[in-house]
């Protein structure tokens, strides 16, 4: 982390990317979320009223999120294995 910032280290891979922050996190600044703006496609979330867990503070409002990032990305995958790429 000291070498390399983690967005830096995850625009190397070249895969979708979704950031959840919840904008209550006591633990690190949820500002820092724009940070992986520096990677190529990358959504961000930030959660209202959330903390430094949203899975385990609000699971149905991280999963609505995640569920979508899914299947958009589940989808892309799918056409790609058919169409050879």
């Amino acid at each position: 982390m000291e070498q390399q910032a983690l967005p830096e280290r995850l625009t190397a891979l070249g895969k979708p990317l979704l950031v959840i922050f919840g904008e209550e996190d006591q633990r690190w600044r949820p500002s820092s979320a724009a940070e992986y703006r520096a990677v190529p496609g990358a959504k961000i979330e930030l959660l209202p009223g959330v903390g430094h867990s949203p899975i385990l503070e609000d699971p149905p409002r991280t999963a609505t999120p995640l569920l979508a990032f899914a299947a958009a990305h589940a989808t892309v995958s799918a056409k790609h294995s058919t169409d050879g790429r």
